[in-house]
């Protein structure tokens, strides 16, 4: 096991085990091919997101710097209240 001496016992360090096994490392490898692709999907759906709510009353959008090109892992926005 990770983190304990000799496998057995208390475990002395924190950690983890990030080897994958074959099958997970050939889908990986597969989706990081494709990542500029989902990347670019995940920016035109932010785009629609943020044209559809640019009107709305009590929303903001998270500032996005000059130069970034974010993943868009999440879409954030903040509820202000007046």
């Amino acid at each position: 096991m990770f983190g304990r001496e000799n496998g057995t016992g208390p475990v002395i360090r924190e950690g983890n085990d990030w080897f994958l096994d074959e099958l997970r490392a050939c889908v990986g490898y597969e989706q990081v091919c494709e990542l500029p692709a989902f990347l670019e999907r995940r920016r035109q759906i932010a785009h629609r997101y943020r044209t559809a709510l640019s009107g709305a009353p009590f929303i903001r959008h998270l500032a996005v710097p000059e130069g970034n090109h974010p993943a868009y892992y999440h879409f954030v926005i903040f509820l202000t209240i007046a």
